[in-house]
């Protein structure tokens, strides 16, 4: 099947209000979808119908205060051993303090570090928090670099760094439970 053996006979587009069945009552909740049905004919008169849903606006959000230096959504990680970790992130990925709150000589009740315009936020598992480990993927200057940098920290080999569509990328677990996908585009 070749495309030049179709061709189109019909195009309709039409606009739907839709809202959820919850929300049905409150207009603002809803949202405009553009539907287009193509019909297509294929020269032996074949029909094929193709209908495409498009949301041309996304649903309104309101208005966030999001304080300066921060981004709308950020890992919050509970490590056991959370001044560790924040020596590893310093040293494996360059991440700059951004506030430390202990909670008591020992322990971090709550940091912040920074990579580039990035926060990770982090805690020292406690007996009301248990450990929360993550997956994360981050772009490096240098991916080789960085994967040695970690596992020289702590950190075990999860995929050695490897030419991949998207850059070269590599895998490590650190010694905390989090994953790290280390990628340099």
């Amino acid at each position: 099947m070749r495309w030049l053996d179709f061709f189109v006979t019909s195009c309709i587009k039409t606009k739907l209000q839709w809202a959820s069945a919850a929300d049905s009552r409150r207009s603002e909740s809803s949202t405009q979808i553009e539907v287009q049905k193509f019909t297509f004919v294929r020269s032996n008169n074949v029909n094929l119908d193709l209908t495409i849903l498009h949301q041309p606006n996304p649903i309104p959000m309101r208005e966030l205060n999001i304080p300066q230096g921060y981004q709308r959504i950020m890992p919050y990680l509970i490590v056991e051993g959370a001044a560790k970790f924040f020596t590893f992130m310093q040293t494996v990925f360059g991440a700059t303090e951004k506030m430390k709150v202990m909670r008591n000589d020992t322990t971090i009740m709550h940091a912040e570090l920074q990579i580039g315009e990035n926060t990770i936020m982090f805690t020292d598992a406690t007996a009301e928090f248990s450990v929360q480990n993550a997956g994360i993927f981050i772009y490096v200057p240098n991916c080789d670099d960085t994967y040695e940098k970690a596992l020289a920290n702590g950190a075990t080999s999860i995929m050695e760094p490897v030419n991949q569509d998207y850059g070269r990328g590599a895998g490590v677990k650190d010694a905390f439970g989090n994953t790290w996908w280390i990628t340099a585009s």
